[in-house]
């Protein structure tokens, strides 16, 4: 797991700037989690089609990419680069999951 005092916590000043922000998406149906480094300017969408890849999952109706701590759904702002949430201040450290739909029977 990343040492949030190496990669600079929550705010600016990360140490990923070299290699591109560095991203972790967690898969919550499976509880799998990759983690890779991105580009500023790759959108959500970019990135959560990447996550599917290094998990070897497919999209699965109802699923949705969303801030790790379930706050923010970020499925209607799939268009956004990382660098326009950095400067928005959405998802800050980077920590991303995919959750599928809830209920059934």
């Amino acid at each position: 797991m990343v040492n949030e005092k190496e990669h600079g916590g929550e705010g600016g000043g990360h140490h990923d700037d070299d290699r591109g922000p560095r991203v972790e998406v967690l898969y919550v149906n499976s509880l799998k989690e990759v983690a890779f480094h991105a580009e500023w300017n790759d959108t959500f969408a970019e990135v959560w089609e990447r996550a599917y890849r290094e998990l070897k999952e497919k999209r699965k109706e109802g699923d949705k990419f969303q801030c790790r701590d379930g706050s923010v759904d970020l499925t209607p702002h799939l268009q956004l680069t990382l660098r326009q949430a950095r400067e928005r201040g959405i998802c800050a450290k980077r920590h991303f999951q995919i959750a599928g739909p809830t209920g059934g029977a």
